[in-house]
């Protein structure tokens, strides 16, 4: 029986990966593609976009798709975390368990970090569908 936290094995090739606006993979990801990739992993479909360029348009383009996640409760292991970025709702991730969330930044590639250390204070969890 599969735990429903996230296993390292899981994640564990992505680890130092690149950031780059728009990477959906195998080698560079931005954090959209990071969670896309994760979502994959776990056997959910999720749509794609071009990533904007702004955290503006960041923001608009994650409000126009909310009606096609739904909200589960806080930490919950194999969701989307959003977060803000300044004042925008324009950074995501992937809660892997307790308060650990897979993502990646420009300057640091793909890692693990945990919420409300630093700026990670979060907006929200959800998955899709």
């Amino acid at each position: 029986m599969q735990s429903f936290e996230v296993d390292f094995a899981e994640y564990a090739d992505l680890m130092g990966l690149p950031f780059e606006r728009g990477g959906r993979g195998p080698d560079v990801y931005d954090c959209y593609g990071v969670a896309k990739e994760m979502f994959t992993r776990f056997g959910i479909s999720v749509p794609d976009f071009e990533s904007p360029g702004t955290l503006e348009e960041i923001e608009s383009l994650v409000a126009t798709q909310s009606a096609r996640w739904r909200r589960v409760p806080a930490m919950t292991p194999r969701s989307l975390v959003t977060f803000r970025v300044d004042t925008y709702g324009a950074h995501v991730g992937i809660m892997l368990h307790g308060s650990r969330f897979l993502h990646t930044t420009d300057g640091t590639g793909v890692t693990t970090d945990r919420i409300g250390r630093g700026d990670y204070n979060p907006i929200g969890f959800y998955t899709y569908g």
